[in-house]
């Protein structure tokens, strides 16, 4: 659990640099008011932080427990994750389901608020409020200056009994609200829900208000998906991790699965495409692309994943498989991403994707990214899967040697990526 108190300590230190300690500074320079800093989740901030920093305050959290502490796919609740708005500093708590606001600038405690659930997503702050998410299946909305109460809304809808039972050793509601909410234009976006036979929803409420512009409950049960081993099945979405905006529509995390797409405005699921392997429930989005926990990469358009050879068994289906004359494969045939420093955890600017890896930098141009195929010998035969490239801007620089692959937070603020490796953060 340590590694959860440093993750703390770097963000206190980057967060509150990156707004020049704005409640007792001349100049308040710009927000991170929700994971990643935007609803794209790119992790990039415009605000230029001074060439040298220096320590300021520490504060050394608890230790809690994860969700699904040996689900390595579904580690969205990690760390503690702080964001940063008008001089304030949020941090929400899923060991006693509180929030809690600091000075940004002393870091000196200014109120806590608590739920009745472990709270596993960071908090978003729009225009004076900060919107929460809690295991206890509510949404919460409150007055960011002071944490009064401004309103709430559940993840259900109101006819359905406020049921609790013990869930990943926790009194919780059946309908979790994990899927982290997200604001745009106005709209909060969220998820509620975990097992599809219990009911799972994605809804859109009014940010002032907390009226409900929509909710989807149609997306616990899905006909004839595509899961593991290629066989087709009936399933549903499990909301769980940070709901993100690409291209002008809503992109739902699903836990280990692939995430689903949305229309903003009416809820209606564009998608949902489930591979084989690659489903996570930590997914940022940059140049038209998901990118989907360690491993896998969207096509924002059709859901499916680059490198894809999908293709529909017919009356010239390929020798050896036209007994069944079903479906083949969705996903890539093989591990088909060989990107060192390009997954969720990257940083996406203006097409590039920068990321650490064992202790090395990388860029990669998006914008150039193309699909060819490689050879590969199995059973004897020659194969080519595709496999999704793109070019590196430079040769990788080495952070530290030997390679260390514990770097899990990476930003870019103005026109310096900040990083660190160990116990030792970069510039």
């Amino acid at each position: 659990m340590k590694r959860t108190r440093w993750l703390v300590r770097v963000a206190v230190v980057v967060c509150s640099a990156a707004i020049r300690l704005g409640s007792s500074s001349s100049c308040v320079g710009a927000d991170w008011p929700m994971w990643r800093h935007d609803p794209q989740r790119s992790g990039v901030t415009d605000e230029q932080l001074p060439g040298e920093l220096h320590l300021r305050w520490v504060r050394q959290l608890p230790s809690f427990e994860t969700a699904w502490p040996i689900e390595p796919r579904l580690q969205f609740d990690a760390s503690y994750e702080p964001i940063v708005a008008d001089g304030r500093l949020f941090v929400g708590s899923p060991l006693d389901g509180s929030v809690t606001a600091f000075d940004a600038a002393t870091g000196r405690r200014l109120w806590k608020f608590f739920t009745e659930g472990p709270v596993r997503c960071a908090p978003v702050a729009w225009q004076g409020a900060l919107y929460v998410g809690s295991d206890d299946g509510w949404l919460y909305c409150l007055e960011a200056a002071t944490g009064a109460l401004r309103w709430k809304i559940r993840g259900v809808p109101d006819d359905r009994p406020d049921y609790r039972h013990l869930g990943n050793n926790r009194l919780i509601s059946f309908w979790p609200v994990r899927g982290g909410p997200v604001v745009v234009d106005g709209v909060v976006y969220f998820g509620a829900g975990l097992w599809p036979t219990m009911g799972v929803f994605v809804q859109a409420v009014d940010a002032q208000t907390g009226r409900r512009i929509w909710v989807n409950d149609r997306i616990g049960y899905l006909k004839r998906v595509r899961v593991d081993h290629n066989e087709r099945a009936d399933v549903g979405l499990s909301p769980q991790g940070y709901c993100l905006f690409v291209d002008g529509k809503l992109v739902v995390p699903s836990g280990r699965s692939m995430p689903a797409r949305f229309d903003p405005e009416t809820g209606r699921m564009l998608y949902y495409v489930q591979g084989y392997r690659n489903g996570d429930a930590r997914v940022t989005g940059a140049e038209r692309l998901l990118f989907v926990g360690r491993a896998g990469v969207v096509n924002i358009d059709d859901g499916r994943e680059v490198g894809s050879r999908w293709a529909a068994a017919g009356p010239e289906a390929p020798q050896g498989w036209d007994g069944n004359k079903r479906d083949l494969f969705e996903g890539p045939f093989y591990g088909y991403k060989f990107l060192p420093g390009c997954d969720f955890r990257s940083v996406f600017d203006g097409g590039i994707a920068y990321g650490v890896e064992r202790g090395r930098l990388f860029a990669y141009d998006l914008s150039q990214a193309r699909i060819s195929l490689y050879e590969k010998k199995i059973g004897g035969l020659t194969i080519h899967p595709a496999r999704w490239d793109a070019p590196r801007l430079w040769e990788p620089l080495v952070l530290t040697e030997g390679g260390t692959d514990s770097t899990r937070v990476c930003v870019k603020a103005g026109n310096r990526l900040y990083t660190h490796a160990k116990q030792t953060v970069f510039a």
